[in-house]
């Protein structure tokens, strides 16, 4: 039935995570940005009201935030053609670390936290479409929602850690953890480039690059990594 199979791919996906370390080192990089970018989320109606009073126009906020996301999201296509994600979402972490460090001073100017939020926003726009590539390229499809799912445990740990503790924790010290966290992310990717490289595997390739005539071949061809018949095989034969 849908429960055993379901349990099959649970127990495939543990397998492949002790088999591959990249594999955990993606979902690493997962937990700790959307942590980050959660925490953010229920913060900064209160940080920006402590900035503007309760004049503060949060649907209008609200809907930049949206709009960075979707510009940075469109501007994935052209990095693409520069760099590989795996490469370039270094530069993203680090990004958003900087975005986050301008909160986490009391000094710092209302404008200043506001612009700080946007750039941010505007990363986690590059970083959903990038992430997406990533997967579809590496993870296969087959046990791809269980594998991440897994990894979703420690994110909603840290989030809800952190989010308890509001009452006795000044909003620029939750601001210097969400940073610490990006930081970590960073070195996490560039951990993942070192393992993609030392096995010598060809990087991600986005459409666009496709389009240019760049080759992938096997079944990374069509997006869709290898099968969950394909794991198997290869973890038997282990």
């Amino acid at each position: 039935g849908d429960g055993a199979a379901r349990e099959g791919e649970f127990w495939v996906a543990m397998r492949l995570l002790r088999r591959e370390p990249k594999f955990v080192v993606l979902g690493m990089i997962q937990s700790l940005f959307e942590s980050s970018m959660y925490i953010m989320i229920f913060m900064w109606t209160p940080k920006l009201e402590q900035q503007f009073g309760e004049d503060l126009p949060h649907g209008l906020v609200f809907g930049c935030f949206m709009a960075c996301t979707m510009i940075g999201s469109c501007c994935v296509g052209y990095l693409t053609h520069v760099d590989v994600p795996e490469s370039y979402l270094r530069l993203v972490f680090v990004g958003s670390a900087v975005s986050m460090v301008i909160p986490s001073f009391r000094a710092s100017s209302g404008y200043q936290v506001l612009w700080s939020f946007f750039s941010f926003e505007f990363l986690c726009g590059v970083f959903w479409p990038s992430k997406g590539i990533l997967k579809s390229h590496y993870v296969p499809e087959e046990i791809r929602a269980t594998m991440y799912n897994t990894f979703r445990v420690p994110l909603n740990l840290v989030v809800c850690l952190v989010l308890s503790n509001l009452e006795t924790t000044s909003d620029e010290v939750v601001f210097t953890i969400v940073c610490m966290l990006l930081c970590c992310a960073a070195v996490m990717q560039h951990i993942f480039l070192e393992l993609v490289r030392a096995e010598g595997k060809e990087p991600a390739t986005s459409p666009g690059r496709l389009r240019s005539g760049s080759r992938v071949g096997g079944a990374h061809a069509s997006g869709k990594g290898a099968s969950r018949d394909d794991v198997e095989m290869g973890l038997l034969e282990e």
